[in-house]
């Protein structure tokens, strides 16, 4: 008897630990985060020390294990409505502004909601990990198919940061760019009053300012918050918030994108006020000031992306943070997660993954997640460069808008290694038209772009937002 009841308790225990382990990944909730350790406390430190006791003590293990089974499984039931519950004070606070119809009064009122940073700690390590240099860096960028020096091995998605690329182009390559430029129409509304060609420079400022946003025409409410749509006219969201860019120009194409924007307020708003218009700012959906951080960057001029999380490869030794889309989970679930993200500002052109290892090599994952942003006309940024993904090549089977990223530039954090990448940037451009290149605020970055900056006209090469790139790098 007391050997039936001890096994009947461990297979019990191993249930509540595994259910207890799924559920850490739905810390995006705190009462689901609070339940999940609760599970695993009592899977992993209580439980093993009944089947020591008498058949009596084991039947209460045993009922424990239950207990804590059920709990578990409610839990990870109502994950979904518990998502909606999170977003609704930010819905309803969206919808005053807009002074449209309010959600059904059925929804109740909004839980308080936990720091999603201090909830997820392996994204605060994400947030701050670097590489380590580990070699010098040459004044001039290689000619060859080699990875540039200063690279590390391939990057995986516990480095973040990592600065495997594909092969950089000759840095001599002519002047005018081999790859086609796209006609005038690209990266700008087709009714936008700066569709037609200007004379601006690189980085000057706008004149009129971007598109308010959100626009209600191409808004709707949901569950998650205010979400971008296609217009009943066929207006494309990212072109209607893209910033006006001279498509008459027949130049080389750089975009920069400075990521991890909103950790820090007051950072956030010195990279906004510092660097050019032109240089295209990315936001992470978590913190409660992204909405106001980007509206001030809308305002400065600069075209903005918010950050997805996915599941890397290492999940979940590394976590991207809550409400990441994982390749575990059902195509329905990925999509509330998606619609979450999207739900947390409006105005962005589209979205930069952020980690993605495993979500992005998994085409059964990946592809219904393009097919909602196609739907909902936004831009898909790959941002794995030197990595595999079947993202890019499946954009353009689904007919979604995407990038890729060329080059992380500041992997290593210094001058010269910095220049470097953004001089293979330059080769990447020449050769094939069009090149994005990803960044911290680090105060030396940003020192360095707006150096890099002054330089472009004279190299006859435009710096321009991430829309102005749109379908013009390979897919492969």
């Amino acid at each position: 008897m007391r050997r039936l009841v001890s096994g009947l308790i461990e297979r019990a225990r191993r249930l509540a630990r595994r259910l207890g382990e799924r559920l850490t990944d739905l810390q995006g909730v705190p009462v689901v985060a609070r339940a999940g350790r609760a599970v695993r406390a009592v899977a992993g430190r209580w439980m093993p020390r009944f089947t020591d006791y008498r058949p009596l003590a084991a039947a209460l293990g045993l009922s424990v294990a239950g207990a804590a089974v059920t709990v578990t499984w409610l839990a990870v039931q109502a994950e979904p409505t518990l998502m909606r519950l999170e977003s609704l004070a930010a819905t309803r606070s969206l919808t005053a502004s807009l002074a449209l119809p309010a959600l059904s009064a059925e929804a109740a009122p909004a839980p308080g909601s936990a720091d999603p940073i201090a909830a997820a700690p392996g994204l605060r390590q994400l947030i701050t990990a670097q590489t380590d240099d580990a070699g010098s860096i040459d004044d001039a960028p290689p000619v060859d198919d080699s990875p540039a020096v200063g690279d590390s091995p391939p990057a995986d998605d516990g480095d973040p940061d990592g600065s495997a690329t594909a092969p950089v182009p000759d840095a001599q390559a002519p002047e005018a760019p081999d790859a086609p430029v796209a006609d005038a129409t690209d990266g700008v509304p087709a009714d936008s009053p700066s569709a037609e060609p200007d004379s601006r420079l690189p980085g000057s400022l706008v004149d009129p300012p971007l598109v308010a946003a959100p626009l209600d025409t191409i808004t709707e409410i949901s569950p998650f918050g205010i979400l971008p749509k296609i217009g009943p006219d066929g207006e494309v969201p990212w072109r209607v918030y893209a910033r006006p860019f001279d498509t008459s120009r027949d130049r080389p194409r750089v975009a920069i994108i400075v990521m991890w924007l909103g950790l820090d307020t007051p950072a956030t708003r010195r990279t906004i006020e510092r660097l050019p218009p032109d240089i295209t700012l990315g936001f992470m959906p978590y913190p409660e000031a992204t909405a106001d951080l980007m509206a001030e960057a809308r305002g400065d001029g600069h075209e903005t992306l918010l950050m997805l999380p996915m599941e890397p490869t290492n999940y979940p030794q590394d976590d991207p943070g809550p409400q990441a889309l994982l390749a575990r989970l059902s195509p329905d679930m990925n999509r509330q997660r998606l619609e979450w993200v999207m739900g947390r500002a409006s105005g962005y052109v589209g979205v930069v993954s952020l980690m993605g290892g495993a979500f992005v090599t998994d085409g059964e994952a990946v592809s219904p997640m393009l097919q909602i942003l196609a739907r909902r006309g936004l831009i898909y940024v790959d941002n794995r460069p030197g990595a595999p993904s079947l993202a890019p090549r499946l954009a353009s089977e689904v007919g979604a808008s995407r990038a890729t990223v060329d080059r992380r530039i500041d992997s290593v954090e210094t001058r010269d290694a910095i220049d470097l990448r953004l001089r293979e940037l330059e080769a990447i451009a020449r050769e094939r038209g069009a090149a994005v290149g990803v960044a911290h605020a680090y105060p030396v970055t940003l020192d360095r772009l707006v150096a890099w900056v002054a330089t472009l006209d004279a190299k006859t090469i435009d710096l321009a937002p991430v829309s102005a790139l749109v379908n013009l790098q390979p897919d492969s």
